[in-house]
């Protein structure tokens, strides 16, 4: 159901029993009293008033039976302010209602007789508004009409006291069942509120609850609030190889863990699938000169004590060793000159120091320090210069040849991307494409990429300078890898007007780790449509040879530090060896990336590599130097 407001007026309204179940009850108590009421008539010699009482009881009849009906349920499912609408409109319908009876009453010629009746089955209807409030309200209602309809009449005293008695045992009644159903509605509250505010599988607080106690830890000014950050290292595999419901399992292992190693005062909760939190308080520390230096130390300490929760094995899928790295943040405070703090703010240094430990390997902890904010600011304003940097034609285009190592003939290039920003400066690659991936900003440079090399393509093919065979490559980020790519390649090659094969597609060895059958879809599209797809950085460490096997790669790139360490590593060597042969095996074209010098290139040729690319042969240059290129070894035909 859509709410809007506090957690308390969710918990309020949530809380209730359902609007339609009332409206039933409602309806029940009324078709109780109709028939109550024509049940005395019958009995009783009631002479004068009688049309009056049989019309209000086959009224109330009727009323009960729309109420019953579940007519008003629609009404119930919107809100206006606290209340249901069909509440309200049912409180001015019962308002009304009584009213007309209460008139009806007073003119009859004996209203001592009868008035008790429609009391009996009215007054509990307070009961059902579960609110205090609401059934003091509705009882002085009824002791008010009361009051009035007496007022029309000459009651003997012993018919009034028990016309009296009578209503205050119905508000009695009324009270008791109030009291009864707020209790039990209290306990619905209250366990709505828990479940509001506590991870469901391992009973822990969520990240809703951890948000409100860390805003009011960073409120108070005589502690230093440090956080601490924690997740799984291996939690993936797990889920990928043993499945969801053991690694559900897991966590509900790792929680319990990681509550033993924390200090009494310290909050443990889960904040996202994997990843726990930890508010460690450092008592006096926000008003102690030395007290930052204190915290982090502390903290440093509580985090270090984690990463024992991982020194036994886990009874997931029979006994699993799990790891986790820690990320830790401390709140500067007033004693370190900082300014305040806020819960997002620390929260996001904590998870930029997450990172890093990842990046560290397992069960690393990191702090975040002065380096790592420094590093933080500077890739925000690099992600902030770099969103429309494309529009702003601040994006260009270099290329590199690839050669044949046998005669050094060109047989392709790859298109790399620059940027030069007029604020920053000429900016890395290395510097802004992992931030491009981070941040989402990949597919707008992938668009660029793809765009402007078919028109390249496009240029030289009109110029007469493209050898048969010959392919410009594009670098493909696995994020981009998704639905929907081969189609937009197909479009851009379509509206450049050039073929297929002219264009090659170039891949991280990353995506070997899990191919998905969406990835494997979409590679089989681009290759049936001719674009040659090339596996690059092959050899880090990635590589899986059943997945490399069933994937449609035509060439495998010989990772770059495997070649410039060939001549002083055996190992490097014996690396860059196997991989030409496993090409050779599965019927692929090698490429030897990184080659700097002439022994590097005869020591790749006499090792059998097909190709090669480096500065021996040219560095990243723009498309002129190419044309230029390409006219010195003429439009000839390359085999391979």
């Amino acid at each position: 159901m859509p709410y809007s407001g506090d957690l308390d007026e969710v918990v309020e309204l949530a809380g209730q029993i359902p609007f339609r179940l009332r409206m039933r009850a409602l309806g029940l108590l009324w078709i109780a009293g109709a028939s109550l009421a024509l049940v005395w008539v019958r009995l009783t010699e009631l002479r004068e008033g009688r049309s009056i009482v049989v019309a209000m009881a086959v009224g109330a009849l009727v009323w009960g039976l729309v109420m019953t009906s579940g007519v008003f349920n629609g009404l119930g499912a919107r809100r206006l302010g606290r209340h249901d609408v069909g509440e309200v409109y049912l409180h001015v319908a019962i308002a009304l209602i009584q009213v007309v009876i209460t008139i009806a009453y007073a003119a009859a010629a004996d209203p001592a007789n009868d008035i008790r009746l429609f009391y009996v089955w009215a007054t509990p209807y307070a009961a059902l508004f579960f609110t205090r409030r609401l059934a003091v309200l509705h009882s002085v209602w009824v002791a008010l009409l009361m009051f009035v309809v007496l007022g029309f009449h000459e009651v003997p005293a012993a018919q009034a006291v028990a016309l009296w008695l009578t209503t205050i045992g119905l508000v009695g009644v009324a009270t008791f069942l109030v009291a009864w159903v707020s209790r039990l509605n209290q306990r619905s509250r209250d366990r709505l509120r828990h479940l509001a505010e506590h991870d469901f599988l391992t009973g822990l607080p969520n990240r809703r609850m951890f948000g409100r106690l860390l805003r009011d830890s960073l409120q108070n000014p005589h502690v230093t609030t440090t956080l601490l950050l924690v997740d799984l290292d291996s939690f993936k595999m797990i889920n990928d190889s043993h499945g969801h419901d053991s690694g559900d399992r897991l966590l509900s292992e790792v929680a319990p863990r990681l509550a033993a190693l924390i200090g009494p005062r310290d909050i443990l909760a889960r904040v996202g699938g994997d990843e726990f939190a930890v508010l460690h308080e450092v008592p006096g520390a926000a008003t102690d000169p030395d007290g930052h230096e204190r915290a982090r130390d502390s903290a440093m300490v509580l985090a270090n004590r984690l990463t024992q929760a991982w020194r036994q094995r886990f009874t997931v899928a029979g006994g699993v060793y799990a790891s986790g790295c820690v990320g830790v943040s401390v709140s500067l405070g007033s004693a370190a000159g900082g300014g305040p703090v806020t819960a997002g703010a620390l929260l996001r240094e904590a998870d930029t120091a997450l990172y890093r430990a990842k990046e560290a390997g397992r069960s690393a902890v990191h702090l975040y320090d002065e380096d790592l904010r420094n590093s933080a600011l500077r890739r925000l304003e690099l992600e902030s210069h770099l969103r429309g940097a494309a529009g702003r034609g601040e994006l260009s285009l270099v290329y590199q040849p690839i050669v044949t190592l046998d005669d050094g003939r060109p047989v392709g290039v790859e298109a790399l991307c620059r940027w030069n920003s007029p604020v920053l400066g000429s900016v890395p690659p290395d510097r802004f494409i992992q931030v491009a991936e981070d941040s989402g900003l990949i597919d707008e440079i992938g668009d660029f990429v793809l765009a402007e090399a078919t028109r390249q393509i496009a240029r030289w093919q009109a110029g007469g300078l493209l050898p048969p065979r010959f392919a410009v490559t594009i670098n493909v980020s696995p994020i981009m890898l998704r639905a929907g790519l081969a189609a937009q390649v197909r479009d851009a090659v379509e509206l450049a007007g050039v073929p297929a094969e002219r264009l090659a597609i170039e891949l991280t060895e990353r995506l070997l780790i899990s191919p998905t059958t969406e990835v494997s879809d979409e590679l089989g599209q681009l290759r049936a449509a001719g674009h040659t797809l090339m596996l690059d950085d092959f050899g880090t460490g990635y590589s899986s040879l059943s997945s490399l096997a069933r994937l449609p790669v035509d060439v495998v790139k010989v990772d770059r530090g495997f070649v410039a360490a060939m001549g002083s590593d055996r190992r490097a060597e014996g690396v860059v060896q196997a991989v030409l042969r496993l090409a050779q095996t599965l019927g692929m074209v090698a490429v030897a990336e990184g080659v700097e010098t002439g022994e590097q290139a005869q020591r790749l040729l006499d090792l059998g590599c097909d190709r090669a690319q480096g500065w021996f042969y040219g560095r990243p240059v723009p498309p002129a130097e190419i044309e230029t290129l390409l006219r010195a070894h003429g439009p000839v035909h390359v085999v391979g």
